[in-house]
């Protein structure tokens, strides 16, 4: 049982090693590529919250929100934030050919 269980963490962490090398690659991109914080932040930013307002509303630094923005702009190929609410509506793309 244990070995089963130490066995599938293990395949769990390839996988995310994985996604992590695509995403950094630039080859997987879309709201799929989001993790949940980016999008939970992502939505804030698309309401009209701002840095500040949002690292007060989730309890953390505005430097960790303008981080997470930093890479939900690179993985939806929005500029600004005011692009937001557009890009987080648009169906989804999974993976740059």
């Amino acid at each position: 049982m244990v070995r089963g269980l130490v066995a599938l963490l293990s395949v769990f962490r390839w996988i995310a090693r994985f996604l992590s090398g695509l995403w950094r690659r630039g080859l997987l991109t879309g709201l799929e590529a989001l993790t949940a914080s980016e999008r939970r932040i992502a939505e804030l930013a698309a309401e009209g919250l701002t840095n500040r307002e949002i690292a007060q509303t989730l309890f953390v630094t505005a430097r960790t929100v303008e981080g997470h923005l930093t890479h939900v702009f690179y993985k939806l190929d929005v500029k600004d934030r005011t692009a937001l609410p557009s890009a987080l509506a648009a169906p989804t793309s999974a993976v740059r050919s």
